[in-house]
């Protein structure tokens, strides 16, 4: 018996890591079963599974490039190839000075605003309520700086992330304007953090 299965595509990017993507074809198998995706050697992270559709994420620290992208049905077969082109996050920016405030504080002591900008994944701040429109974050970068890529990263608190929110800036910390909306790719992985997000610059 011999089943011809058409050819699948991943979209061509351009993504960040840690973003999700959708894969989109026919005959991937119901459930995942033996069903993988790569980006080149590296192995993508699944997010749902189904007959026609793929739903997975850019693997964590990607360099910026272009990838083959390759897929597994269920039962192991390959299912096709594709590019798609990855843009990294880049040098972070230095935090000297950066402070940080919130419209909500944690009743917890290991959950302070500084653990949000000190650049360690194993301490977090919490909001200590869940997410609800309104709340937001603000860091004070301390002068005018440039960028281009927000990522905030829940580390091993994989429940605890922005399942979406919205950024603006500021030179005086009096009027914002809004620059971006961020919107989270993975529980413990996007653009995220506990609360909704300004960045002042």
């Amino acid at each position: 018996m011999v089943r011809v299965v058409e050819r699948r595509r991943a979209p061509p990017g351009p993504g960040v890591p840690g973003s999700k993507f959708t894969i989109t074809g026919s005959h991937f198998g119901e459930t995942r079963g033996l069903g993988t995706v790569y980006f080149g050697g590296i192995h993508a992270d699944i997010a749902s599974w189904s007959d026609t559709s793929i739903s997975a994420y850019v693997p964590d620290e990607l360099p910026s490039d272009t990838y083959k992208v390759s897929v597994n049905g269920a039962g192991g077969q390959s299912a096709g190839d594709s590019t798609f082109t990855v843009n990294g996050l880049g040098t972070a920016l230095s935090k000297t000075g950066w402070t940080a405030k919130a419209s909500k504080l944690s009743p917890y002591a290991t959950d302070v605003l500084a653990n949000m900008i000190d650049d360690d994944t194993d301490t977090r701040y919490s909001s200590g309520t869940g997410q609800e429109s309104g709340q937001w974050v603000e860091v004070d970068m301390g002068k005018a700086q440039t960028f281009d890529t927000i990522a905030l990263d829940s580390g091993s608190s994989t429940g605890d992330y922005a399942r979406g929110a919205d950024v603006f800036v500021s030179s005086d910390g009096t009027k914002w304007t809004k620059a971006a909306a961020l919107s989270s790719h993975r529980s413990g992985r996007c653009s995220r953090e506990d609360a909704g997000s300004r960045r002042r610059d």
